[in-house]
């Protein structure tokens, strides 16, 4: 009767103990959204690969056709990602052509519906994708993307909406060589003011770093030191029960 019990307790601190380690190492997930403008006329599914931002690591593959219009809802670990897009056994001299955002998005646990990050891909000819490429960026009012077949007019008023609202837009070639000019010269600016930043400044930029190393560290600390404790817990109870075995076993 004695064993029988044992057994039965050993059995239920493992699976709890089981259950308690799996919820430590298992990660958090968050919805991810892909969505395409695609060139009325067009309708070729396109292939997106959602990858991981820092090591380009395939995560999900997702298809994006006009049975599901143009739009594919998942879940990933929670991280910054990208997106790569192609279409499959597309001729390199057809007229078909796509492009996608080149954003990296952070995923997390429950956002709200504004805050899901959303992925955007458009197909069409070259002329649409040079015309309205910017709109791939562009966030409503209401917090959604673009998605579906459109028209020339009904882009046409969806890139003044977008012009008006001054968000999302990547612009003309024009306006994209300026914001590249901007960039370069604030490196340039950036790069002067480091070489002239006074030795105290930099020391508490390092410091903050630093700080902040620590943090990580001690968190990923945390997250080893407690499974290794659940070990030991384990082990000083089945050594304990093992005792009680062994001792009842020389009473009989």
């Amino acid at each position: 009767m004695m064993k029988k019990l044992l057994k039965i307790i050993i059995t239920i601190l493992g699976l709890f103990f089981s259950f308690q380690i799996s919820n430590v190492y298992a990660e958090e997930t968050g919805p991810l959204v892909v969505q395409g403008i695609v060139q009325e006329g067009y309708k070729l599914e396109i292939v997106v690969l959602v990858v991981k931002a820092d090591t380009e690591e395939v995560v999900k593959t997702l298809k994006i056709n006009p049975e599901n219009n143009w739009m594919q809802e998942t879940s990933v670990p929670e991280g910054e990602y990208r997106i790569r897009t192609y279409i499959e056994n597309l001729s390199p001299r057809a007229t078909t052509k796509q492009k996608a955002t080149y954003m990296v998005k952070r995923v997390t646990k429950n956002p709200s519906k504004r805050e899901i990050p959303c992925f955007v891909v458009m197909e069409g000819d070259e002329k649409f994708l040079s015309a309205y490429y910017g709109l791939v960026d562009f966030q409503r009012k209401d917090g959604s993307f673009l998605k579906g077949n459109f028209s020339q007019d009904e882009m046409n008023q969806y890139y003044q909406e977008a012009i008006g609202s001054q968000t999302g837009m990547l612009g003309s070639s024009q306006s994209s060589k300026n914001d590249n000019d901007k960039d370069i010269k604030k490196d340039s600016d950036s790069e002067k003011n480091d070489s002239i930043k006074p030795k105290s400044s930099k020391e508490r930029e390092n410091k903050a770093g630093g700080k902040e190393s620590i943090n990580n560290i001690k968190t990923n600390r945390n997250k080893i030191e407690f499974p290794l404790f659940i070990i030991v817990m384990l082990s000083v109870v089945f050594i304990f029960l093992l005792i009680i075995i062994k001792r009842s076993n020389i009473k009989r």
